[in-house]
């Protein structure tokens, strides 16, 4: 089973705690992504990035109170890092 939308969909044991049925994805964003930095598959990290945009993404993890230093660190990192180039989320070879 998985949370979301149609543009979001996410697992349940990301939210083990809450009643997914309930959970708002847009209303409760900083909840979503502190969520995903903490706990999520690489794969989830692009979805929600792509859903949220990378400024919001950022903006989440350098104000959470939830999250590790260690945790905000790798997130401002890593979604300004070559890994996270649109080429690797499809897969697709870079174009130079």
């Amino acid at each position: 089973m998985a949370v979301g939308n149609s543009k979001l969909t996410l697992p349940d044991y990301l939210f083990w705690d809450l009643d997914v049925s309930k959970l708002d994805l847009d209303y409760s964003y900083q909840l979503v992504i502190e969520r995903v930095i903490q706990l999520g598959t690489l794969p989830q990290w692009r979805a929600a990035q792509l859903y949220y945009g990378k400024d919001r993404f950022l903006e989440v993890a350098k104000n959470s109170r939830q999250l590790s230093q260690r945790e905000r660190d790798f997130t401002s990192l890593f979604t300004q890092s070559d890994y996270n180039a649109p080429s690797r989320q499809t897969g697709t070879p870079a174009k130079n």
